[in-house]
């Protein structure tokens, strides 16, 4: 019986890492396995979202420009939104307006919303948000964080209150169309996942 339990208890807690893993697995198999054709490029990008669907988010930790500390395992319980992105990203820019309407949207209702890159803290002090008003908690300086999660700019997550993916996609628009395109595909799933 006693080495049951042990079996049973190595089980639990060899399962969230190999869950982490998996997950990570999804991104680099989409990286690693792109052609050079477009169309290739296309259906990596959609096997790598297939992949990640469903599945648990890793337990990371980041904190946020203004020095918040964050365990995404204490968010359980809240909506979590993740925008990865870079400040020389035209369609990333250009996006930014739909995220802050949902932002405003759904403060103090339950829904996170982080703003994820790579560029410094001096880039985007000194360059990007002098020039660009972005709504969402920004973390900077976070490359493994960004090669955990995402597999092109901007890369979007929404993340139910359980920590699972229940919405990804990878890419964006400019002109027109920017301005509102991830308000509309966001807020159904938002609104869906805070009503469970």
């Amino acid at each position: 019986m006693k080495r049951f339990l042990i079996c049973i208890l190595v089980l639990w807690i060899i399962r969230p890492a190999s869950a982490q893993e998996e997950f990570g697995q999804c991104i680099l198999k989409a990286l690693t396995n792109v052609d050079s054709t477009v169309g290739d490029t296309i259906y990596n990008s959609l096997k790598w979202q297939d992949c990640v669907m469903n599945k648990p988010v890793p337990d990371v930790k980041f904190t946020t420009i203004t020095g918040r500390k964050i365990e995404l395992k204490k968010l359980q319980g809240k909506v979590v939104v993740f925008n990865f992105w870079f400040s020389a990203c035209i369609p990333c820019i250009e996006e930014i307006p739909a995220l802050n309407r949902l932002a405003k949207e759904y403060k103090n209702k339950g829904v996170e919303f982080f703003g994820i890159t790579y560029d410094s803290y001096k880039t985007l002090k000194s360059r990007f948000l002098p020039k660009y008003k972005f709504d969402f908690n920004i973390v900077c300086d976070v490359m493994n964080l960004t090669e955990t999660f995402s597999a092109g700019y901007p890369t979007t997550y929404i993340i139910d209150k359980k920590g699972i993916v229940r919405m990804v996609w990878s890419g964006g628009f400019t002109g027109e169309e920017a301005k509102t395109a991830a308000y509309l595909k966001a807020k159904p799933m938002i609104d869906e996942l805070l009503m469970k």
